[in-house]
């Protein structure tokens, strides 16, 4: 009859992720994620000390580009602002910043 008996654990990678019209969805999904990306707007945040100190970001930037926050006020600052060398960037630090 063509029927066998298996016994399958439920894993992450059961679902046929694998499979061609998977594999084809997800190929699309890249591309049109990297389209999406390549039109939106990336933003550095960082604290109002650290912009200061750190980036030296001049107090015009700076007070621009505030977002006032409950515990501290945060610095969003376009990326197509500012000539960022992206290489040397550190990330990380509060969850809140």
């Amino acid at each position: 009859m063509g029927l066998d008996l298996e016994h399958n654990m439920k894993d992450i990678y059961f679902d046929g992720y694998d499979r061609a019209d998977v594999v084809e969805y997800k190929v699309g999904f890249l591309k049109r994620m990297d389209a999406y990306q390549k039109r939106s707007h990336l933003f550095f945040r960082s604290s109002v000390h650290d912009a200061r100190v750190k980036y030296m970001f001049s107090e015009e930037d700076i007070q621009a580009f505030v977002l006032p926050q409950e515990n501290c006020d945060v610095v969003e600052i376009p990326i197509d602002k500012f000539d960022f060398d992206r290489n040397s960037m550190e990330y990380g630090g509060k969850l809140l910043v």
